[in-house]
This record gives structure tokens, C-alpha cells and sequence, in this order.
């Protein structure tokens, strides 16, 4: 600007002087060579002295005014160029700012914009240095004043993210960008930047990340896939975690590259239905096949998601693996409960088959030679009927001693009246009576105690079971019976030096083991056997206890 003054008042000067000169030199040589009294002479120099100094003076005027014009027509374009850059500034969506960088927090202008977006009026950001610096949110300062100093030392370039506090009380996030402005000579003068409010696209990215975070979270799976490429875009952690994959390499799969029933073809005709809006969901059983190559059940949830135009496959998947497990346990023991009952019934018709054999063919004969000896000794003599009667007495004590033995093999009443151990050294003599095997009973925390009738129960027929297959397959000659108890649990322990054999084998055959297990398993127990063939046999069983107070 002083340069171009210089230059003006430059050329006025050089214009005067040469229209002084000329004006000298020619009219001195006209008057000379026109008037020749002295007189008239002097007094036309006067008149030539005057009219030069308004010649001059018209000559400075139109020069001046000219200069004025031109002044005024570029204060004018100046005016103008102002409104139309504060027009444009005041139509950002955003908060311009200059700072000088010789004293970084001063700002030297702001936008009026501030006082919309944060609610402090213009005058207080240019008269305060360090407002902008006081209203940087705690959380935040320190990070945006290293990064700001930083940019003011070197000249780069400045951009961040930070929060703002508001006059309310509102945390306003914005977006600062602003770059440094050199003066004439070429020096970092002032820095220049806009904030642009981002508050709202903040929240829309914490929503979505909150979002995210639960989705990874679910310990279902989730995936999002593209309808026509079928290329997965999302994949959950639950997912991966489940896989194997990361969501790199699942963004390169298919879900038919994780189902192997299923081809391209079968799939896409599987969806086919939710692309042409005939179901709005689709739910089927599927085996997933981990990166390891190993397969688990799941069940799908398959939808077809519109938004803005785009469509997008929603897919919610549920690991079945336990629900199949308890599926086929509960199965299974449906099939072992039917198994049971069909071998309780055949049990109970066996008993009843040999029950009715004895009855009639050893309780029927001797009633009917008891009858026959009695009919007989009414006919006979005193003498030879004594003999007949004392024949009658002795089927009687047989009978009773039949009848007694079939009661005592269908349940023995000290079970009932006297409890588990009168019972078990009962049954372990009686064993050994007949079958001659040696049984070592140890015992300990049963004497004297009464347990519930079928904790009793169980106890007797699970010991009774063992000890008559230990005589009957496994040929033994000694056997281990040990029974203790506590306040929790009944613990019973049968082993034998018999032959041994292979117990899932004979849990599978043998009906008595099933029996036991089962008798075992409905009160809650646990029914464990080791044995080997040629090594024995080892029974362990564990039944919760309730105790019942006679």
C-alpha cells in the first residue's frame, strides 16, 4: 500500500515539474519575442506568474480528483469483496477463526456462528486469550494444546477432533482444521481454521459402536451377507470365536462355504423365497464346519433386511450342540426306561412263572400228600394213624420252611423292621450258607441308623445283585462288601477275584447290571464299575442320602 502511494505522489511530483518548466521556457521566449517595453513587460509576467498558479492548481485538482475516483472505486470494490467474503463466512456451516500465531490463543476474528453453535456472544472469544483454551473438555485438553503447540512450532497443518463445553452445559464435538497464513516477506503470520460441528455424527458413531460392542458380545451368531455375492460383510466375535476364522478371512466366505450340506445352488434356492418376499424369515438346522475342520449343529434365522434402498441378509444363529447332546441323552434313556420296563415286566413274569411252578408243582403235591395222610389217618387205626399224623407234621414244618424261604427271597421283613445293616449281615451269612463263598463285610456309620425306605431299598437289592452275580458268572471266591455312610452320602463297594469281563459289553446284555444302574440312577446316585477279563471286578456306587427318624 505505501509503495503504490509512493508511486502516485511520484508521478504528481515529475507532471509538475514538467509543466512548470515548459511553461517557464515558452512563455519567457514568447513575451521576449513579442513585447519589447519593460513595462509592459513586468506587468505581463505578473499575469504570466497568476496564470501559472492556476493553471497549476487545476492541473493538481484534476490529478487529485482522478486519484479520489479511483480511491473511492476501490474502497467501493473493497466494500464489496468484504461483504461478499463475510456473506460466504457467515454461510458455512461451520465456526471461522483467525489466530495470530506470535500469541496463539488470541483470536483476531470468529464467525458469528459461535454463538449458535456454543452459546458465548462474539465479543467474549476476542476478549479473552484464552477462552478458546478454557472451554477444551478436561478429558481432552491436553491432547488438543501439545497437538496445537506442536502445529504452530513447525506450521503444519491443523486438524483434530475435541469437545467443546457450551454455555449450558453441553458438550459440543467438532472437527478443527486450519492451516497458517504468511505475511508479505514469507513469515508464518496467522493460522486460519473453521470448526465444523460433529456433535450429531459422534453419536450416530457411538450408537454404532455401542451397537457393535453388543453384537460381539451376544454369545449367539450373528452375520450379515451380501444377497448376491453371498459374501459375508459382518461376522460376530461370538462367531469367530466359535469358527475359528478371523473376520478377514470370513469376509472372503459364503455360508455355504461353512455348511457342507449345502452347494451355491442349494443355497441360493434355499433364500430364494426371502429374496422374492414370499417369508419374511427362514429357519433350518444346519451342521458349521470350524477351520479345524470339526462340525457342530446349529439352527438358523435367516431375514432379509431393506434400508435406504440396499438390501442385506440378517442371520442369527444358534450353537444346538447341548440341545442335540440332551436331545440324544433323552433319547437314549427314553430307549433304556423302555428297555427297563420291558425287562421289569419279563422279570415280573419270570418270578411269577417260577412262583407258580413251585407253588404248583412243590406247595400243591405236598398239600395234596398232607391231605391224602390226613384222609388216611382218620381211616386208620390210633396206632397206625399216630405214625400218619407225625408224617403230616413233618410236610407241615417243610411247607412253612418253603414258604418262609420264598418270603425271605421276595423281601425280608428286617429290611422294614430293623434296618440296611441287620438285613445286609443277614443276607451276607445266608449267601455264604449257600454258596459257600467267603464275604468280607466291613461297614461304617450304618449301625443304628434308619434311612429312607428307598435309599433301604436300593442299597439291599444293588448288594444283593452283586453278591449273586459274583456267585453265578464271574465263579469268585472271595468277595469285598464295604458300606459306609455320612451325613451326605451312602457309599457301597463290591469287589470280587472273580474272572472278570467287559462292562460296556455287559451293561448292554446282561439284565441285572441295567437293573442295578437303573435302581441306582432314580435315586439320584451314581453307578460306576471297573473290571477287566481275568482281572475282577469292581463295583462303586454313591447314593444321596435323606435320613429317616423311626
Amino acid at each position: 500500500m505505501n509503495k503504490k502511494r509512493f508511486l502516485l505522489d511520484g508521478r504528481i511530483s515529475l507532471l509538475y515539474l514538467l509543466f512548470g518548466g515548459l511553461w517557464i521556457l515558452l512563455s519567457d521566449r514568447l513575451l521576449a519575442a513579442l513585447v519589447t517595453d519593460l513595462d509592459t513587460l513586468t506587468r505581463l509576467q505578473t499575469y504570466k506568474g497568476w496564470a501559472f498558479v492556476f493553471a497549476s492548481a487545476l492541473l493538481i485538482f484534476l490529478l487529485l480528483q482522478q486519484e479520489a475516483n479511483r480511491r473511492r472505486s476501490a474502497e467501493q470494490n473493497l466494500r464489496e469483496s468484504e461483504e461478499r467474503y463475510r456473506t460466504l463466512i457467515e454461510s458455512i456451516p461451520g465456526v471461522v477463526y483467525i489466530a495470530d500465531l506470535d500469541t496463539p490463543d488470541e483470536s483476531l476474528f470468529i464467525s458469528p456462528q459461535v454463538e449458535t453453535l456454543l452459546g458465548f456472544p462474539y465479543s467474549d472469544w476476542l476478549a479473552d486469550p484464552k477462552f478458546w483454551s478454557k472451554r477444551l473438555h478436561p478429558d481432552d485438553r491436553e491432547r488438543v494444546l501439545a497437538h496445537n503447540k506442536h502445529c504452530y512450532a513447525t506450521g503444519e497443518p491443523f486438524s483434530e477432533d475435541y469437545r467443546l463445553l457450551a454455555r449450558d452445559g453441553r458438550v459440543v464435538w467438532v472437527h478443527d482444521q486450519a492451516v497458517t497464513i504468511p505475511d508479505a516477506s514469507g513469515r508464518r503470520h496467522l493460522l486460519q481454521g473453521v470448526w465444523i460441528d460433529i456433535t450429531e455424527r459422534k453419536k450416530t458413531e457411538d450408537e454404532q459402536k455401542y451397537l457393535l460392542e453388543v453384537l460381539d458380545s451376544s454369545l449367539n451368531e450373528i452375520y450379515l451377507f451380501d444377497p448376491h455375492s453371498l459374501k459375508f460383510q459382518y461376522v460376530n466375535q461370538g462367531a469367530r470365536r466359535n469358527l475359528g476364522y478371523s473376520l478377514e478371512q470370513l469376509k472372503t466366505m459364503t455360508p455355504f462355504d461353512l455348511k457342507p450340506a449345502f452347494t451355491e445352488a442349494t443355497f441360493r434356492e434355499l433364500i430364494a423365497p426371502l429374496l422374492r418376499h414370499e417369508q419374511e424369515t427362514l429357519t433350518f438346522e444346519a451342521d458349521h464346519r470350524r477351520a479345524d475342520g470339526s462340525l457342530y449343529p446349529v439352527e438358523v434365522h435367516l431375514q432379509l433386511i431393506e434400508r435406504a434402498g440396499s438390501e442385506i441378509f440378517l442371520a442369527i444363529i444358534l450353537d444346538i450342540t447341548e440341545r442335540k447332546r440332551t436331545e440324544d441323552e433323552l433319547r437314549r434313556h427314553r430307549d433304556r426306561l423302555a428297555e427297563l420296563s420291558r425287562q421289569l415286566l419279563e422279570a415280573q413274569e419270570n418270578e411269577r412263572r417260577v412262583l407258580g411252578r413251585e407253588l404248583h408243582d412243590q406247595f400243591g403235591q405236598m398239600l395234596t400228600a398232607l391231605k391224602l395222610t390226613l384222609d388216611m389217618a382218620s381211616q386208620l387205626s390210633p396206632d397206625l394213624a399216630e405214625k400218619k399224623l407225625a408224617a403230616a407234621q413233618k410236610l407241615t414244618d417243610d411247607l412253612i420252611a418253603r414258604v418262609s424261604r420264598i418270603s425271605l427271597d421276595l423281601r425280608p421283613p428286617m429290611l422294614d423292621d430293623l434296618g440296611l445293616a441287620p438285613a445286609l449281615l443277614w443276607h451276607v451269612n445266608r449267601f455264604h450258607e449257600q454258596s459257600g463263598i467267603q464275604v468280607r463285610f466291613t461297614h461304617q456309620g450304618i449301625q443304628g441308623r434308619r434311612f429312607t425306605p428307598e435309599i433301604e431299598t436300593a442299597a439291599y437289592r444293588v448288594v444283593q445283585e452283586a453278591l449273586t452275580n459274583a456267585a453265578r458268572y464271574a465263579e469268585a471266591k472271595g468277595i469285598r462288601l464295604e458300606v459306609q455312610a455320612d451325613s451326605g452320602e451312602l457309599r457301597i463297594e463290591v469287589e470280587d477275584d472273580g474272572r472278570g469281563f467287559d462292562p460296556q459289553a455287559a451293561l448292554e446284555k446282561n439284565r441285572g447290571l441295567n437293573g442295578m444302574r437303573e435302581r441306582v440312577l432314580l435315586t439320584g446316585g451314581s453307578f460306576h464299575i471297573q473290571s477287566r477279563p481275568g482281572e475282577g471286578t469292581r463295583l462303586s456306587i454313591r447314593l444321596p442320602l435323606k435320613e429317616a427318624r423311626l
